[in-house]
């Protein structure tokens, strides 16, 4: 992960990867937070498809602006957008 993404980030190498395909539930989570239920699919070979949960993500409701913004410039193509230190959403 790039310094220049937060300044003083510490990224610990023991986190792991999880995939996902698709959001199980969104829940709003007292009058602050929102918690993201996310699952990945599963093929028996049988023909039965299961949907497993495979992780709850809970996350400041302030911060969801920001995520889509920096999606939709990801997805464009452009570069990630960097948060600035005095708490606004980007430079």
């Amino acid at each position: 992960m790039r310094d220049e993404v937060i300044p003083d980030l510490i990224d610990p190498d023991r986190i792991n990867d999880t995939f996902v395909e698709g959001v199980a539930l969104l829940e709003k989570i007292g009058k602050d937070c929102v918690r993201f239920t996310l699952y990945a699919t599963r093929n028996l070979g049988d023909g039965d498809i299961d949907r497993h949960v495979v992780a709850r993500i809970i996350a400041p409701i302030s911060v969801l602006p920001a995520a889509m913004a920096q999606t939709k410039a990801v997805l464009s193509g452009r570069p990630f957008l960097t948060a600035s230190n005095d708490g606004a959403l980007f430079q």
